[in-house]
């Protein structure tokens, strides 16, 4: 009689662990959509004060035209943090609460496509459209840019640090977020007597793998844009 007793204990404290992390979860994917344009922004002035812009031209530039650009570029990175939010927190409400051997990966698999699934169609449908409105106004600053001297090949060097300073905010807010749930679900488990089943690790590798693509994927915005300047400049 003790077992199942034990049994139904240890299963109520994990529901209502878990039921305390989605919560959590929830308020903190909230939170970056309601508030995470205006966070970032600041982030990336912030993170300016640290780059070598006094001796780097390229970076300093650079760091300026994020700063400046600073609303639009969170409005493309603020649902992209959102999505890694969701998919680490999924994760850790499959398997952080969850003996090892006892999830269904079927049903892992379902809940993964029911919720961030939709969250995807939109990131992929906004950084389309932030394309698009980046490429027409491109024209105009890299004329700027060519006007004080940069030649093409620094202008790729300048949008690469662009790039890169943008990939790094994006890392280390994320990384926040991940070890904020990761804490959550520490406390939990120690109120409810669990052991944490989740690799500390990866609150670091997914926002360094989405870091590195959205590098990419701005890089390769500015990169078809300055193509597409050059060639309207020759033939001028």
């Amino acid at each position: 009689m003790l077992q199942p007793a034990v049994r139904q204990s240890f299963d109520q404290m994990t529901q209502e662990a878990g039921n305390q992390f989605f919560l959590a979860l929830v308020a903190l994917v909230v939170l970056q959509l309601a508030a995470g344009r205006q966070l970032l922004a600041h982030f990336f002035i912030f993170l300016m004060q640290y780059l070598p812009s006094k001796r780097q031209a390229i970076i300093q530039t650079a760091s300026y035209q994020v700063v400046t650009n600073s609303e639009r570029l969170a409005t493309m990175l603020v649902p992209i943090l959102a999505v890694q939010t969701l998919g680490i927190g999924l994760y850790i409400s499959l398997y952080g609460f969850t003996p090892a051997g006892r999830v269904d990966v079927q049903n892992a698999l379902l809940s993964f496509i029911v919720y961030v699934g939709a969250p995807i169609i939109i990131v992929v449908a906004n950084i389309v459209s932030v394309a698009m409105l980046r490429g027409r106004q491109q024209g105009a600053n890299l004329n700027q840019l060519h006007q004080i001297g940069f030649t093409t090949g620094q202008l790729m060097l300048e949008r690469l640090s662009e790039s890169i300073i943008c990939s790094v905010g994006f890392y280390v807010v994320a990384v926040v977020g991940n070890l904020s749930l990761y804490g959550l679900l520490a406390t939990a488990c120690a109120k409810a007597g669990l052991t944490v089943n989740i690799d500390f690790g990866l609150m670091f590798l997914l926002p360094c793998l989405m870091a590195i693509a959205v590098g990419l994927i701005l890089f390769a915005i500015d990169w078809i844009g300055i193509q597409r300047w050059a060639v309207l400049f020759r033939n001028r």
